[in-house]
């Protein structure tokens, strides 16, 4: 199904991409969600975080079942992962390159506020051919061209294990990732690799482990230094 929520020329509310993701929540609009979409790709993001309303939108409808990929964003800076891709739920996606090294552009996290992982993963991103205006194809990079990749990838996972929660699908594509040496703030768990994901033996519903923050009430610290507790006598005997 392809809901329009943006104008022609890439922009649009916030408002339109919420109710685009409750449609697809309830796809014929009888308040009846048992039809709703499997896999879901949102190659868009605007300023956020993980509790603005968009982001919001995609946990609640994650919780139905559906599995959302998302665009990390195009700012190539730490810190920077765009809304809705900073939703906990949420399979947010970087870009990398042929070579499988991270794109410039590629926004990494954490992401704000909750200081947690994004993306979860990555796919290919740069000059990816895709549809233009017009009828025509032409080469695109960004993580909006990444992003289909990590949807079609959920698409075949949940076809081929039907009673796959969303969190299980995140779970298997992060697992069987290539992992690359590059850092998990950029790339996530890897590149993915949905035959490795598709063979796996075992899945959780915890794809990730978040020890949150370590919280800071002071503003400026001291060093202190705990004394040496003194040495019990030695007992010596003759030899």
């Amino acid at each position: 199904m392809a809901f329009k929520a943006l104008h022609a020329n890439g922009s649009g509310s916030e408002s339109d991409v919420i109710a685009a993701i409750e449609r697809a929540a309830d796809p014929n609009g009888d308040g009846d969600t048992s039809d709703h979409v499997d896999v879901v790709n949102l190659s868009l993001g605007g300023s956020g975080g993980p509790d603005d309303p968009g982001s919001r939108a995609v946990d609640n409808a994650t919780k139905l079942g559906i599995v959302f990929c998302i665009a990390a964003g195009n700012s190539g800076k730490y810190h920077s992962v765009s809304s809705p891709g900073a939703a906990r739920q949420a399979i947010t996606v970087g870009a990398v390159d042929s070579g499988d090294s991270v794109a410039s552009f590629s926004s990494r996290g954490p992401t704000p506020k909750t200081m947690t992982m994004k993306p979860e993963v990555s796919a290919p991103g740069v000059s990816i051919t895709s549809s233009l205006p017009n009828n025509k194809y032409g080469a695109l990079s960004g993580t909006s061209m990444a992003t289909p990749h990590v949807a079609g990838a959920a698409a075949l996972l949940k076809a081929l294990h039907h009673d796959w929660t969303p969190a299980q699908i995140k779970m298997a594509l992060m697992v069987g990732s290539a992992l690359r040496n590059q850092e998990v703030m950029a790339i996530g768990a890897g590149r993915i690799d949905v035959a490795a994901a598709a063979g796996l033996p075992l899945v959780t519903d915890t794809p990730s482990i978040d020890f949150g923050l370590d919280a800071i009430e002071q503003a400026t610290w001291s060093r202190a230094r705990r004394p040496r507790p003194a040495s019990p006598p030695r007992s010596r005997r003759r030899r």
